[in-house]
């Protein structure tokens, strides 16, 4: 233990020491390095809100001298030889002759620039502000141009063809039946609900069967129920189970995630699915889908549209659901979650939040049906979010499905006292009210982010919270681009 300790304060030491020694008031780093930043930042968190600091004794003394009168070295050592040099280039030259590892001869600018944004001093970077993601300059890949070239409106026609058919596939219910059949023997009351892509009809061949298991009735809430299993001790029971079968392969078991997982590989046909056993969120935010897709079909086809553009597959489908919905919300063509919650008759709780919502026509709704090719779809999607408009920010602004407009912006949440927030927004207050002691940050709202993408029901639940800055900006990049080139 006291290794560990002394290696990780000389690393401590030696990274103060090299950050120091940044003296200019402009400071080039590479956007690799940029990107180190954010998971040692994250990880420094994380240990700062784990750790319990012990009483100052002896040992702090001897660990002080001992640190004091030594240093790492400057060397890089090689993962594949365990040869080392002492410097950058120095190594390159070693790995390339050595061990064939070569290298670009010099980085390509990229042809065309994003509107000027002046820097922001890396000290004040905070996720809030105006110009806070820090743009780049990176080129469409060849692999997104190629997409890019190709007919959006038959590319859209093709992957709703294939959602369609996977959505109907009845090896689904088989699926579901088989699993439900083997825990019904030690959870008499188990049902098995599908959600997801597979459910809503935007499912590629490769997607999982995402499928919550409701053990002991928990598809509501888990208030007030001190009797049932918690999700963390669900996934290891129904590994337990499973792993006795011979049926289906733990591939992933997930207990400490924000929402616990199990992910398992069926071993006759090779299907993966997705078991959570929190509550029927999952499954109701997959029925509200349905509705607002089945009011304006396009929506369904952009979103199959923009699954197969998604640059390093970083957004989830979910995610890109919910851009779209927002999209469509913001030009008048779906109404606002909020909207459909708002008579009594309507509401439906697992535990604070409200699952339940109306499903009136577009008649109803006062709203005509879009008619516009996916094409057409795609370029205004891509400018809308491209932090060229007048209208959304990812700077400063949310995605709120719930609320339906632009406005909701991230220092709404920063507020404690919540002054500006839309009054709608009362079961957030009132989440808020019951967390206010909380130290847990998973349960908390990720508002701070590079990107925002509010849950429509679960209303502390950011979807994009996983997108770094650097991505971010490559995202934002390649929105820009995106719809220039679909204009060409």
């Amino acid at each position: 233990m006291e290794s560990r300790q002394l290696w990780t304060n000389l690393l401590v030491k030696r990274l103060i020491i090299d950050l120091k020694s940044y003296q200019e008031d402009s400071i080039a780093l590479h956007s690799y390095t940029l990107s180190q930043f954010e998971p040692l930042i994250a990880s420094a968190q994380t240990i700062l809100s784990k750790c319990t600091v012990l009483e100052a004794s002896k040992d702090d003394d001897d660990m002080k001298k001992i640190v004091d009168n030594s240093y790492l070295p400057e060397i890089i050592r090689c993962h594949v030889c365990n040869e080392s040099v002492a410097s950058y280039h120095t190594f390159k030259d070693h790995l390339q002759s050595k061990h064939g590892i070569f290298f670009n001869a010099e980085p390509k600018l990229a042809s065309i620039l994003s509107p000027q944004i002046p820097p922001t001093n890396p000290a004040h970077v905070s996720f809030l502000e105006p110009n806070c993601i820090r743009p780049t300059t990176e080129n469409l890949s060849k692999s997104t141009k190629n997409f890019l070239s190709k007919d959006p409106d038959r590319v859209a026609r093709n992957h709703m063809a294939m959602g369609d058919l996977i959505r109907n596939d009845s090896k689904n219910r088989h699926h579901l039946s088989q699993l439900q059949n083997i825990l019904i023997e030690h959870f008499p009351s188990v049902v098995c609900y599908q959600f997801g892509s597979r459910s809503l009809g935007t499912a590629s061949i490769t997607s999982d069967i995402d499928v919550f298991v409701d053990l002991e009735g928990t598809f509501y809430g888990r208030e007030g129920k001190h009797d049932v299993s918690t999700p963390q001790e669900a996934v290891q029971v129904v590994k337990s189970i499973l792993e006795n079968t011979s049926l289906w392969v733990i591939e992933v078991a997930s207990p400490k995630a924000r929402v616990p997982l199990l992910k398992v590989v069926h071993l006759d046909t090779g299907m993966k699915c997705d078991l959570t056993f929190t509550d029927g969120l999952g499954y109701c935010n997959t029925k509200l889908l349905e509705y607002l897709v089945s009011l304006q079909p396009t929506c369904r086809a952009l979103i199959c549209y923009l699954k197969h553009w998604n640059i390093d597959s970083c957004l989830t489908s979910y995610t890109i659901a919910l851009m779209v919905v927002f999209f469509y919300q913001c030009h008048g063509l779906l109404p606002s979650v909020e909207f459909l919650q708002r008579y009594p008759y309507c509401v439906k709780n697992i535990d604070c939040w409200n699952v339940g919502f109306s499903t009136p026509p577009l008649s109803e709704l006062g709203m005509i049906q879009c008619m516009e090719p996916v094409s057409d779809l795609a370029r205004n999607f891509f400018h809308f979010y491209s932090n060229q408009t007048d209208g959304f920010s990812w700077d400063t602004d949310i995605v709120c499905p719930f609320m339906g407009r632009l406005g909701i912006t991230k220092k709404i949440f920063k507020d404690p006292n919540l002054t500006e927030m839309p009054h709608e927004m009362v079961r957030y207050r009132y989440y808020m009210t019951k967390h206010e002691m909380e130290t847990d940050y998973l349960k908390l709202f990720a508002y701070d982010r590079p990107f925002v993408v509010q849950d429509p029901i679960d209303l502390s639940h950011n979807v994009a919270k996983g997108i770094a800055a650097v991505k971010a900006a490559k995202f934002i990049r390649y929105f820009y681009l995106s719809a220039l080139y679909l204009s060409a």
